[in-house]
């Protein structure tokens, strides 16, 4: 009786997972010989529609989509896992949507669209074409596509990403000529990684969403993005450190518009002065015409990236971790100084890990004369500094210090390579005596050292300054 007891119930579980359990379904699409009519099971017998092989579908069935051009004007709802996908390679369907209903509406969690191509063939005023409603939904390797001018104001959108969801996957697709890839709301976790994105605004999120950014790739020149990535003020921020998420994004130009910075931050800074457009905000489209107004746009650790000009005006870098960059090298790129008494680039104290200019990407930086009342320079380190590189400029003095540092405060880790130090740290023909007495009465031409950086008569709290690969061409004497 036992043994036969044993052998029912063993029966029993396997009718009971019979029951519970679905084979997956491959179902067909095509848009030259499909019939809604036929069952879609095979190629043989393929729907006409996507929306008639969705229905057609099962939790967990594949919708195959035969190769050719499908017009939908009405919202394909999704509210069944599958997944759909080409039969043949990426690339080979393409659908095309216009007007402001979405296309593919996601109501189930774990859908999956592949590899597919979408095309909005008209800028009507609102359209987001895929609406994300449930979790776990992926979009892989899919070309999206629109009409929109970067100065019209029409949205047009690849994804709408409601608030609250898990487990978004959005990679390896191309997204251009939208106003933005996609929205995403309050408090969504997921991954968008080695998406190429260009002739859009940028991906938009709440600052309180967890978005793992990853090795996406942005446009450049005419296809650049306004913005790659904004991220709108939320309760929290959990987006503090742009500028290693732009290093991870293949330096994307990433605004923070989060209540805390007092005004929105940028991971790069873009500054032209020969740009003549009537908006300046420091984005790549948009930039500003001076460096002084990109010093508190710029993020902690982020970059200020200078095209070729010349720009007059005294810097304080007071931001921690910035890189200030010119994209012509010192010979096109100068920094004047126009200010008695004042540093042309000075490094306010304790600002720290702070690079000026590289190998081709430094500038011509000309001091001010101070008529000796005070000490200044090209470039002078205000205070105490840590990890500072000065690299690959021209520093001209002009009656004052090339490069200098306060007496007697701590500098540790100053690598100054690859410079050249010009110019005279006189007025005139000739300096107006020598040595330490009557250097700071005003009106005195004895001549500043053209390099000097830290120490003191007694004690020096100096160190780990490396001086390397530099020409130092200029006049410290008559």
């Amino acid at each position: 009786m036992e043994k036969k007891l044993r052998i029912f119930l063993t029966l029993l579980s396997i009718v009971l997972i019979s029951i519970t359990t679905k084979a997956q379904t491959n179902y067909y699409v095509s848009a030259t010989d499909g019939d809604n009519l036929s069952d879609g099971l095979s190629a043989a017998t393929a729907k006409a529609t996507i929306t008639a092989a969705v229905n057609a579908a099962s939790t967990g069935d594949i919708i195959h989509i035969g190769a050719g051009t499908y017009v939908q004007s009405s919202t394909i709802q999704l509210n069944k896992s599958v997944t759909l996908k080409p039969v043949g390679i990426a690339g080979s369907v393409t659908i095309q949507t216009s007007g402001s209903a979405y296309l593919f509406l996601v109501t189930a969690p774990q859908v999956s669209i592949r590899d597919l191509v979408i095309t909005k063939t008209d800028d009507s005023p609102s359209h987001n074409l895929i609406g994300v409603q449930a979790s776990n939904f992926e979009l892989a390797g899919c070309t999206i596509s629109g009409q929109y001018a970067m100065t019209g104001g029409n949205v047009s959108r690849a994804l709408e990403i409601s608030g609250g969801l898990t487990g978004l996957n959005i990679h390896d697709n191309t997204i251009y000529n939208l106003r933005q890839p996609g929205y995403i709301n309050n408090n969504v976790t997921g991954t968008i990684a080695n998406n190429h994105v260009y002739g859009t605004r940028g991906w938009v999120l709440l600052s309180d969403c967890s978005i793992s950014f990853t090795g996406n790739q942005w446009g450049s020149g005419a296809n650049a993005n306004y913005y790659d990535i904004a991220i709108l003020n939320a309760a929290v921020n959990k987006y503090t450190d742009i500028a290693a998420v732009s290093a991870t994004n293949n330096n994307a130009n990433i605004e923070n518009q989060h209540s805390s910075y007092g005004a929105p931050v940028l991971s790069i800074v873009y500054v032209d002065a020969s740009y003549a457009g009537t908006t300046k905000n420091g984005s790549v489209r948009d930039p500003y015409a001076t460096i002084t107004q990109a010093i508190p746009r710029v993020a902690t650790g982020g970059k200020i990236i200078v095209a070729p000009g010349t720009y007059t005006g005294n810097i304080t870098i007071n931001k921690q971790g910035i890189s200030l960059l010119s994209t012509g090298g010192a010979s096109v790129t100068h920094i004047n100084s126009t200010v008695i008494g004042l540093n042309t680039v000075a490094l306010s104290s304790g600002t720290n890990n702070v690079t000026i200019g590289a190998p081709g990407k430094g500038f011509t930086i000309t001091g001010f004369d101070s008529n000796g009342s005070s000490e200044t320079g090209a470039v002078y380190l205000l205070g105490s500094h840590t990890n500072i590189r000065i690299e690959g400029n021209e520093i001209v003095a002009n009656g004052e210090h090339g490069i200098g540092s306060n007496f007697n405060t701590a500098i540790d880790n100053i690598i100054i390579n690859q410079n050249t130090f010009s110019g005279k740290t006189f007025a005139g023909a000739e300096p107006g005596g020598c040595g330490s007495t009557g250097q700071f009465v005003a009106g005195n031409n004895i001549p500043r050292q053209l390099v000097v950086l830290g120490g003191s008569n007694t004690v020096t709290n100096s160190k780990n300054v490396s001086f390397t690969n530099n020409r130092v061409i200029g006049t410290t004497g008559g």
